[in-house]
């Protein structure tokens, strides 16, 4: 590909990426942030609390192009009673995400507190029907001066000297508030089968976030997701899926297939592998490889694109790891009934 060829393409990217970003970030391994997927998640984990942490870069084929890398943190925990586990629980979590985007560096920050309540239902209370919200800030921001607008290029696409663009912005940084809201449903028939499923609204204030003084607001995000842990014949197999509707729907749908790689005992925990595979709405096929170490959870997964990028770009891909680790306040077994994710 020549350069000019390149730079077109990137020029273009940057021209669209405001409206492009009215999309939100969809990561891969969605199933390993589960905050940013619903507030419902949070404390509804395998132990007491989780911490977990995911990184994402965005088409690393694209030349000289090194700017589309997102990332996101989080933390959660419940306020369980250790004298008696068939009490209703409340949880608590905070996210921050981070997400850079086109030549023109546009971000976007937000900083997410997330509240749960987790009701018990069942003969042994061991399922759980769950309601969160989420209420926080967001920033996006863009460096202006990097743009090259259509007024700027002749009719070939080549920049004209000296000439500006005379685009008008009243800011180059906006804040705005955040308001999720999510319900979750989580059945445990036996010690071997966790089923799990909810749904979720983001962004419910639907906020302005244009740079001008023509009002864009921030589309609501609809969320739905499902998944199961299953345990058979010495096999864990976890399917799941995910639908997102933001102006368009978008899906993610696969899952792991895993096996006990070193038995655990009294003294050491066990090591369990997986190999995991996803198909993302016409846009990428996902492999993964997957790592449980005793309470941590390590996977890598790596999008190679067969959309519209890839037939224009050679080798596009978008490379993702994440890790999880799940801890106990002052016990050492599992808390049953949460989401195996």
């Amino acid at each position: 590909m020549n350069k000019f060829k390149l730079s077109f393409i990137v020029l273009i990217g940057s021209l669209c990426a405001i409206p492009l970003m009215s999309q939100d970030l969809i990561y891969s391994q969605f199933n390993a942030m589960p905050l940013a997927v619903n507030p419902a998640f949070a404390g509804n984990n395998a132990c007491n609390y989780r911490v977990s942490a995911i990184g994402r870069s965005q088409w690393t084929g694209v030349q000289n192009v090194n700017s589309y890398k997102s990332g996101t943190i989080a933390g959660d925990f419940n306020l369980n009673n250790v004298y008696n586990e068939q009490l209703n629980l409340w949880g608590l979590g905070l996210m921050a995400s981070y997400d850079q985007a086109g030549v023109g560096a546009f971000t976007n920050f937000s900083v997410m507190a997330n509240l749960a309540y987790h009701a018990r239902f069942g003969m042994e209370g061991q399922n759980f029907l769950s309601f969160g919200m989420g209420l926080g800030l967001g920033n996006r921001g863009a460096n202006i001066g990097r743009y090259t607008f259509a007024s700027e290029l002749d009719a070939f696409g080549r920049p004209i000297p000296n000439m500006t663009s005379g685009e008008s912005f009243n800011s180059n940084s906006i804040f705005y508030p955040e308001v999720n809201f999510g319900a979750l449903i989580t059945l445990n028939p036996n010690e071997n089968t966790n089923l799990y499923g909810g749904a979720s609204i983001m962004h419910l204030l639907s906020p302005n976030i244009s740079f001008t003084n023509n009002e864009y607001k921030l589309p609501m995000r609809v969320n739905f997701h499902a998944g199961a842990n299953l345990y058979r014949g010495g096999f864990f197999i976890l399917p799941t899926v995910y639908v997102q509707y933001q102006q368009h729907t978008n899906y993610n749908v696969g899952g792991y297939f895993g096996t006990t790689l070193v038995s655990g005992h009294e003294t050491r925990n066990p090591i369990i592998g997986y190999l995991g595979f996803w198909y993302k709405s016409n846009d990428a096929i996902v492999p993964s490889a997957r790592l449980d170490v005793g309470r941590m959870s390590i996977a890598f997964s790596y999008d190679l694109h067969i959309g519209g990028v890839s037939q224009n770009l050679s080798g596009v891909s978008s490379p993702e790891l994440s890790v999880n680790f799940y801890g106990c306040f002052g016990r050492s077994s599992k808390r049953t009934g949460c989401p195996s994710l």
